[in-house]
């Protein structure tokens, strides 16, 4: 944008678009909220190469943590299937995004994804809008418990959703047991799906959780007259490896 233009727009790390008014300093400051973008990857990868793959993705999360556009990398594993694993990655923008798939950890991984031994048994990626991004969280506890929820929502019920899992999100991180919360959407192709992706320290805080008013008004609201949800699946996994709240900038 040329100096003589009224104002200039500057995309900065918050994810917010900033009016500078170096130029026109009578204008009102405005902020647009831009939601950050989550990558959620589920992949199952063949017994005999999940040593190798744990190595591949774990240099992955080290060098995407480094990114400017990188807000968060967790690693994970589930529960009663050793050979299934997720990353959750959230970026500050799409420009990230297309900035990390350059990046040669990335890469690396691509090449093994694909390379002759063909480790991968299945995969799905799920591109999302992050309605409710917790940009801090709290110290990770030893074993702490990440509780992934998807939904498919009926058109008519997604404001009721959105509103109701919004006060669960806000609620459950004023928990002591909760480390995270987190309320995603998909992009393009999958509006309808939502996601909640939640840390908690143990098991026992996951049953505190559930003893909230905030999450007895979601059973409510997901169990009453309405059906809001077409679908839903709940997976439990550990951790791998988790972001600190230190690598958070």
């Amino acid at each position: 944008m040329e100096k003589d233009a009224l104002c200039t727009i500057k995309a900065v790390r918050t994810n917010y678009l900033q009016i500078d008014r170096s130029f026109a300093p009578q204008i009102s400051l405005h902020l647009v909220r831009i939601p950050p973008v989550a990558v959620m990857l589920q992949v199952e990868i063949k017994p005999e190469h999940v040593d190798e793959f744990i190595q591949v993705m774990k240099a992955d999360a080290k060098g995407s943590r480094q990114e400017e556009g990188c807000l968060r990398f967790d690693f994970l594993r589930h529960v009663d299937n050793p050979c299934k694993f997720m990353t959750y990655e959230v970026f500050a923008n799409a420009a990230a995004v297309t900035a990390h798939g350059a990046m040669p950890y990335v890469k690396a991984w691509g090449a093994f994804q694909y390379g002759d031994k063909k480790p991968v048994v299945s995969k799905t990626v799920l591109r999302a809008d992050a309605l409710s991004f917790q940009m801090q969280s709290p110290s990770p506890a030893d074993n702490p418990v990440v509780v992934v929820f998807e939904a498919d929502v009926k058109d008519e019920c997604v404001t009721d959703f959105v509103e109701v899992m919004t006060a669960n999100a806000r609620g459950s991180r004023s928990e002591a047991g909760c480390l995270r919360f987190d309320l995603l959407r998909g992009q393009e192709g999958n509006r309808g799906r939502f996601v909640s992706y939640e840390v908690f320290e143990s098991a026992d805080a996951i049953e505190k959780h559930k003893e909230m008013p905030y999450t007895k008004a979601w059973g409510a609201f997901q169990y009453g007259d309405k059906q809001p949800l077409a679908s839903k699946t709940v997976t439990k996994y550990t951790v791998l490896d988790l972001q600190a709240p230190e690598l958070l900038t």
